[in-house]
């Protein structure tokens, strides 16, 4: 099932047989962002709110999400906790939870080194088996927005995920909004 790309750079190992509601099929999540202020004391970041993911024609993978996250400096932690019913079209997944950890390490002007490691826990014996993903490597920023990214992104449990969890090479164009 598709995977939201969460703290640790998760990008799509995910529960089940590896082919998701958004993957392969036309339907694409829709992540929706509730409005929230982050803030900072004494140089500690926080961040709180609602994440919510959405698959038009199957409802069932759409998934809700509270976070809380902090960082300082390079460093940041956030845990997001699933308040739908299902994680991911996952049944009786209620309560399952993922902590990501994040550095971004400035190497040069506009290049930086980007490494993370972040693990699910099922709510439910039932679920899928818990696991970890990671995400290392750097972004280059363009400018105006842009950046370009290179990262080897894989998880453990390929046993039972399968290639969906294999470790691979992402190339990625993004432009801040």
């Amino acid at each position: 099932a598709p995977q939201p790309d969460r703290a640790a750079g998760r990008q799509g190992p995910g529960p089940g047989q590896g082919q998701g509601p958004g993957q392969g099929q036309g339907r694409p999540s829709l992540p929706r962002i509730q409005p929230q202020q982050p803030g900072e004391i004494g140089g500690l970041g926080y961040d709180v709110g609602i994440l919510q993911y959405i698959y038009p024609g199957l409802s069932d993978a759409n998934t809700t999400e509270i976070y809380g996250g902090l960082s300082f400096g390079m460093f940041s932690a956030k845990y997001s906790h699933t308040v739908s019913d299902e994680y991911f079209a996952v049944p009786d997944s209620q309560n399952t939870g993922y902590l990501g950890l994040t550095a971004n390490v400035p190497l040069i002007d506009k290049l930086t080194l980007n490494a993370g490691l972040g693990y699910t826990l099922w709510a439910s014996d039932a679920a899928p088996p818990d696991y970890y993903d990671y995400k290392l490597g750097v972004t280059y920023e363009l400018g105006q927005g842009f950046s370009l990214g290179g990262h080897v992104v894989g998880a453990n449990k390929k046993n039972y995920y399968g290639d969906v969890n294999k470790a691979r090479f992402l190339l990625t164009l993004t432009k801040a909004m």
